[in-house]
This record gives C-alpha cells, sequence and structure tokens, in this order.
C-alpha cells in the first residue's frame, strides 16, 4: 500500500516538474513571436508556480493523511506515538530503579 501511495505522490510531482517546463517552454513561444514581453511570461510562469506550489502542498496534505489513516486500519503506531511512550517507559523505568535504590540505601542503614 505505501508503496502505491509512494508512486502517486512522485508521479503527482513529477507531472508538476513537467507542467513547469512546459510552461517556461510556452511562454518562451509567445515572447518570441512578439505576443507577450518577457516581464508578462515571467510574471505568468510565477503565478503558475505559486498555484503548483499550493496544489503539490495540498497533495501531500491529502497523501499524509490518507497514509496516517491506513496505518490506523492496520493498528500501527505513528512514530510520534511510540516516542512519547518511550520516553514515558524510560522515565517509569528510570523512577523505578530511583526507588529500589533508596529502598537497598534504607535496608543497609537499619541495624541488625
Amino acid at each position: 500500500m505505501l508503496d502505491i501511495v509512494r508512486k502517486a505522490a512522485l508521479a503527482g510531482i513529477g507531472a508538476l516538474t513537467l507542467t513547469e517546463e512546459r510552461a517556461r517552454h510556452l511562454v518562451d513561444e509567445l515572447v518570441d513571436q512578439g505576443r507577450m514581453s518577457r516581464e508578462e511570461g515571467e510574471n505568468l510562469v510565477r503565478d503558475m508556480l505559486a498555484k503548483t506550489e499550493a496544489s503539490r502542498e495540498e497533495w501531500e496534505t491529502r497523501i499524509r493523511e490518507m497514509v496516517q489513516e491506513v496505518f490506523r486500519k492496520m493498528d500501527l503506531v505513528p512514530r510520534a506515538d511510540f516516542d512519547a511512550l518511550e520516553a514515558r517507559y524510560e522515565a517509569l523505568e528510570k523512577r523505578l530503579a530511583d526507588l529500589e535504590r533508596r529502598e537497598r540505601d534504607r535496608e543497609e542503614e537499619v541495624p541488625a
């Protein structure tokens, strides 16, 4: 499943790159033909790239949400949740070790 999502994301990014190249080529042709000034062409390409970037970010968000939903359905734990639990576990281990050490120290202090 992740491989399919990864391939879809790469295909989308490839399509966006291809679109940029085609847009620049089209603008260059229009400038060469005198139908558009170089400045107008650059503004057009800049606008297209900004819209493309917004679209790319939207797709990335959608794909990330889809992947997270797949993980939830597969009962997989997100890395952030795992890291938080691991930190809590390590804190509890340290606390338990400290309590056991204190208990041993107290037992050693008591005269027999």
